[in-house]
């Protein structure tokens, strides 16, 4: 579904990714691990076109994309929901929602919105709750929610998320990640970036480890989560 091929990006005169390679399939859920500074959210901002590569191609679905706009990334299917969920706080939850499905209103009918709509409350029935509330007054977890409900109202083949776990108590990352499951579950591939390397790597498929902006491992997950390397630098053992 998704190919990086040598990607290089920077900040000015700061290179942040240094030749990285990868391939995501179809269905698949990947976990991208790695410390603060790595240049995980470098990454996803690269993939959605929010910052340019300096070299490399990005594919998806057998298209280059990496020199398209943002907007037409999010159309061909790749939705991002960004670290620090980074919704809009003055506008109300259902306004939240409404600019997920932006980029599809010129096709999109009344009445496949309201279907839209409630896959959405299966997943978040919370928000049902909040609809008329400004997203700024949702806890962090509700937040959370609305930005990964936001994305998904675009309705993405492949869905990019940036610590979705951050800044939450234990009960809510295992209540997001048993979301993000099911909607992997119902087609949609997962790309995930997370600091919480256990959580991440026992819901993926496969995972990557960067470290200043390269790839230093690669695996399936279950083999990551048994290797020493990753253990002592990651989940504080040996």
């Amino acid at each position: 579904m998704l190919k990086l091929n040598n990607i290089y990006a920077s900040y000015g005169n700061i290179d942040v990714l240094k030749g990285i390679s990868m391939e995501i399939a179809r269905n698949e859920i990947v976990a991208i691990i790695g410390a603060n500074g790595a240049g995980k959210s470098t990454m996803l901002n690269t993939i959605s076109g929010i910052l340019r590569a300096k070299q490399g191609s990005i594919e998806f679905l057998g298209k280059n994309i990496d020199n398209l706009p943002p907007h037409t990334i999010v159309e061909m299917g790749i939705s991002q929901a960004p670290e620090g969920r980074r919704i809009f706080p003055q506008l109300t939850v259902m306004e939240n929602l409404e600019m997920g499905a932006y980029s599809r209103n010129f096709k999109f009918q009344i009445s496949n919105f309201k279907s839209e709509l409630e896959k959405i409350f299966q997943y978040f029935p919370i928000l049902k709750e909040r609809l008329k509330q400004t997203g700024g007054t949702l806890s962090g977890g509700e937040q959370q929610m609305l930005a990964i409900a936001r994305a998904l109202m675009a309705r993405p083949k492949l869905l990019l998320l940036d610590e979705p776990s951050l800044g939450l108590a234990p009960m809510m990352v295992e209540k997001i990640f048993e979301i993000i499951e099911k909607i992997n579950k119902e087609g949609v591939t997962v790309m995930l970036v997370e600091q919480n390397a256990n959580a991440a790597l026992m819901l993926a498929n496969k995972g990557y480890v960067l470290e200043t902006g390269m790839f230093v491992m690669h695996d399936d997950a279950g083999a990551l989560l048994k290797s020493p390397q990753l253990r002592a630098a990651y989940l504080g053992e040996g």
